[in-house]
């Protein structure tokens, strides 16, 4: 058989769609993750042409988002060389740039099947919703307080609300008015799926009794309904009031144990959750700048914060074990520098950037089912900022593969642009 015909089909590509489950679902060890967020890289130069084709696409419509992680990307890698390459920053300098490959092998993918998105469509958010579904068998039948291959719960929590919006955002190709009989079925089974993708995040969420996830929702949810208020004003009201009320109250006890931790770490008491992090917070405001332009290393700020305890002169006093600050900008800025952590900014900017400036321009005449894209690539960038904001989702690069995964399939689910043939006012 001819070496590009078998390159070119698709199953190739289905392929990195089951890699992007893996990596949701955090299987992260065999191969080693380095190894895993290299792979697509590999798949995408074997699509030759076409797959730079793809990517030049990708790179045109976010060009921010490309640019920042190229600088984030170079900024890593002169840090690495500096420390003799580390194993965690080589792991982190594959896992920032994974998203550029997976768009453009999805949006080659769409392409190729263009005649028939549905199928795409349905098979891609059956498997979000297994990534999602993993977590909550783990949970529940298997009573796992950290499912498999997560390093914690808030990255289980996390990653399940991604793949819940990865998935609403596809199926908005099929959603939005198909145009015959035959897809009608396959829309009425998409909602269906995703209805279940939805059900299923929601309660990794509520299970994992993870505080940063319950934030991230919460503020998402207020945010998005502010933003389509003349869209959704009932229905947003009511989600506001059954999501936002459900997880405060599910959450407020862990909530009260931030009280309790904050008053105990203030008494003496370094080891719990919170007083954890107010460490890891205290040392970032005396050692976070030893190294502002390229930073220390990851491996040297934990190595560091194992420190912390002497150097603080605490004794015998326990204290829990922080390998990472709890805190994405506080570890990008520490770990790789002042630029790479405005790059790092920039990039979730770059993603949300575009699609923020349409639903702003047609929220009021443009049929709520057009903007379940946009909405979905708004709310992606915007959980992870809110969840990373107590705990560093990127210093496990197995984490920080998937989320840009999730948003890596809307932006090529974006240019793809299929609303202009999919969607009419």
């Amino acid at each position: 058989m001819n070496l590009r015909v078998f390159m070119n089909h698709p199953a190739l590509s289905w392929f990195t769609m089951l890699w992007i489950v893996f990596c949701c679902m955090g299987v992260q060890q065999y191969p080693s993750q380095k190894t895993i967020a290299l792979l697509p890289w590999v798949l995408l130069l074997l699509h030759g042409k076409d797959g730079v084709t793809s990517l030049r696409e990708i790179v045109h419509r976010y060009r921010l988002a490309t640019l920042a992680t190229c600088v984030l990307a170079a900024l890593i890698f002169a840090n690495d060389y500096t420390h003799g390459f580390t194993k965690t920053g080589l792991r982190h300098l594959a896992a920032c740039v994974v998203w550029l490959p997976i768009s453009a092998l999805t949006l080659k993918l769409l392409r190729t099947d263009r005649t028939s998105p549905g199928r795409f469509v349905l098979l891609f958010s059956v498997a979000l919703t297994i990534a999602a579904l993993v977590s909550v068998i783990q949970y529940v039948v298997l009573q796992q307080d950290r499912p498999l291959g997560l390093n914690h719960n808030v990255h289980s929590g996390t990653l399940a609300l991604l793949c819940a919006c990865a998935a609403v955002a596809v199926a908005a190709l099929v959603v939005c008015q198909p145009p015959n009989r035959a897809e009608e079925t396959s829309a009425r089974q998409i909602r269906r799926v995703i209805a279940v993708a939805l059900v299923a995040a929601i309660f990794v969420v509520v299970l994992s009794g993870a505080r940063s996830p319950l934030a991230a929702i919460v503020v998402t949810t207020l945010f998005l309904t502010a933003l389509l208020r003349h869209h959704v004003r009932f229905a947003g009201a009511l989600a506001v009031v059954l999501v936002g009320g459900l997880l405060v109250v599910l959450g407020y006890e862990r909530s009260l144990d931030i009280v309790r931790e904050v008053a105990a770490y203030f008494s003496g008491e370094h080891a719990t959750s919170m007083g954890g992090r107010l460490d890891a917070w205290r040392w970032f405001s005396e050692r976070g700048f030893e190294a502002p332009w390229l930073g220390q290393s990851a491996d040297a700020v934990a190595q560091s914060l194992a420190l912390r305890g002497e150097r603080w002169a605490l004794g015998v006093r326990p204290m829990i074990e922080m390998q990472h600050l709890h805190n994405d900008l506080l570890q990008i800025t520490s770990a790789y520098g002042v630029v790479a952590a405005l790059a790092f900014v920039c990039t979730l900017i770059g993603f949300a950037a575009d699609s923020f400036c349409e639903i702003l321009r047609g929220r009021d005449q443009t049929p709520f089912r057009a903007l379940l894209i946009p909405t979905s690539l708004v709310a992606a960038p915007l959980l992870v900022a809110v969840a990373g904001i107590t705990d560093s989702l990127t210093y496990w690069s197995v984490s920080w593969i998937a989320w840009s995964s999730a948003i890596a399939v809307m932006l090529a689910v974006r240019v793809h642009d299929t609303r202009s043939y999919r969607c009419t006012n």
